[in-house]
């Protein structure tokens, strides 16, 4: 029988927030800033988590939870999935997108207890078919392809996901996929 590795959580909160006009993470939300509690609903699963952002968003997402810098150029989420296996080569990663207030731990449990550690990651297939890397588990084992991936300028996670084996699952009712991208997603002013 083969050891299931250890998994960490990741939040990616590492992205420009162009659309938004301001950064995302740093966001008020549910009595908090916005990156701190989507690593609270992590920890709810597995007992470290990490923040995966800039230099610049230290001072701003300085709190309870390690950040981790990108150790590859940062273009999208592949960056900062590649960081942390950098970091933790061993673990698996349970990674969570700071764009997706609408994720409950609910669906971060159902993630885990159904994540096949003998395929290279676990991930959402939507309601409307799109399969989802932001809310997914990625394995030691998908190392190697993801840096393959890299050096060839293949950086979608989601394309990597449906390229690769992947157990796809679908979510648990009452799941919001929200991607909150920009002030109207929100209703902000």
């Amino acid at each position: 029988m083969t050891d299931v590795p250890p998994m960490c959580g990741l939040i990616l909160s590492g992205g420009q927030s162009v659309r938004m006009g301001r950064d995302k993470g740093a966001m008020s939300w549910e009595g908090g800033k916005l990156v701190h509690v989507q690593a609270q609903k992590l920890l709810s699963v597995v007992r470290e988590v990490w923040i995966s952002c800039r230099p610049e968003q230290e001072e701003v997402y300085a709190g309870p939870f390690p950040l981790l810098f990108d150790q590859y150029p940062s273009e999208g989420p592949m960056s900062g999935l590649l960081s942390a296996f950098h970091t933790r080569p061993a673990s698996a990663w349970l990674v969570l997108g700071v764009d997706m207030p609408g994720i409950g731990e609910e669906v971060l449990r159902h993630l885990v207890r159904h994540r096949d550690p003998g395929r290279l990651a676990t991930a959402f297939r939507q309601p409307d078919g799109v399969v989802q890397p932001l809310v997914s588990v990625w394995e030691p084992a998908a190392l190697p392809l993801l840096r393959k991936a890299w050096s060839e300028r293949r950086r979608s996670l989601r394309q990597w996901l449906e390229a690769n084996d992947t157990l796809l699952l679908d979510p648990p009712g009452g799941s919001d996929w929200t991607n909150v991208n920009a002030p109207s997603d929100l209703a902000l002013p």
